[in-house]
């Protein structure tokens, strides 16, 4: 199983044109097991300079 963290507007990019990312909604968690114990095992992260 495969889960993806990827916030984005229409334009394709996380924040505005200056750096404001206000528009994103706080995450607030469900019912299900969203498994983050194993996110946090992650060694490797790929970052952007276009956010």
């Amino acid at each position: 199983m495969v889960i993806v963290y990827i916030a984005t507007s229409l334009d394709e990019f996380a924040a505005r044109k200056d750096d404001d990312s206000s528009w994103l909604d706080p995450f607030t968690p469900g019912d299900g097991d969203y498994r983050y114990q194993d996110l946090s095992k992650i060694s490797e992260l790929q970052w952007s300079s276009n956010v």
